[in-house]
């Protein structure tokens, strides 16, 4: 049930309880398809511990990009109040009660095909109302940062600002000769003295190793520490320890035992952190 303050006639979500319930495919399906693995996702854990906008995209249909956005969502805060965004024909009048300190925008996908996706006007909003403090995550199809930021600049996102930026675009794997998965992970950092937009590389999926790589030149690991908040070596060790953290919660369950509930275990470990910091305090 939506909390009180919700407005009337328009369904408003203060939890994620609706994006997250049953059935649907969690992170730690994700892992047992290497689709995404723990330390990546420990990494993307720490932007939306920060309510980093993101968007996840791929070139064709049924790629798996609602399905990952879902699954991300768990590691929200639990401090979020979640609004879904309607379509071309959304007012974004709910904003006018909205808290930006607790605000997430939902957004089905970011395309002109049908009227219930978010293009033109509306989309032009949703970039306005991230420049007010208001984050997002989103799906659209791109095959890569560049294209995915050709298709907003195309859509009327920025209207010849480009100064909202989503923090991450997440990219999908396409080539029907693997799995299906995360292809690679880029931060936009901003823009650079002569406007043009900061790509920051932060992993890519390696077909050899079957695996992640996360190799950051110096200038992205400052990024990261201005944007995150953590020295190079410290976020290291905080993804290892998170990585270990969802490793243990995302392990398979015994035959017969019930799915595993990783919202409640991200949700334990929120907790935990605060118990933490009051106990430092």
């Amino acid at each position: 049930m939506p909390p009180s303050g919700g407005r009337p006639g328009r369904p408003w979500l203060g939890s994620l309880d609706f994006w997250l319930s049953p059935p649907r495919l969690t992170l730690a399906h994700l892992f047992e398809a290497q689709s995404l693995d723990p330390s990546l996702a420990a990494l993307l854990w720490l932007f939306l511990e920060r309510r980093a906008s993101l968007i996840v995209a791929a070139p064709p249909r049924l790629a798996g990009k609602t399905t990952t956005l879902v699954a991300l969502l768990d590691l929200l805060p639990a401090q979020v109040d979640v609004y879904p965004v309607w379509g071309q024909g959304e007012t974004f009048a709910f904003l006018d009660g909205a808290d930006p300190a607790r605000a997430y925008l939902l957004v089905d996908e970011i395309s002109p095909h049908f009227s219930h996706y978010l293009w033109g006007p509306a989309l032009l909003r949703l970039f306005q109302a991230l420049k007010d403090g208001y984050p997002f995550a989103g799906t659209m199809h791109a095959g890569s940062p560049e294209e995915a930021l050709g298709e907003l600049e195309y859509g009327g996102a920025f209207g010849g600002d480009r100064t909202a930026l989503p923090d991450l675009i997440v990219i999908l794997r396409s080539d029907p000769r693997q799995n299906r998965g995360v292809e690679s992970v880029t931060y936009l950092e901003g823009l650079d003295a002569a406007g043009h937009v900061v790509f920051r590389p932060l992993a890519r999926w390696d077909a050899e190793s079957q695996g992640f790589r996360q190799e950051w030149e110096t200038a992205t690991e400052k990024a990261l520490e201005r944007r995150l908040g953590l020295e190079e070596e410290v976020l290291r060790k905080e993804m290892e320890r998170r990585a270990a953290y969802l490793s243990g919660i995302c392990r398979a369950p015994g035959r017969g035992a019930p799915p595993v509930d990783v919202r409640d275990g991200i949700l334990r470990y929120y907790a935990s952190l605060s118990n933490r910091r009051g106990e430092k305090a």
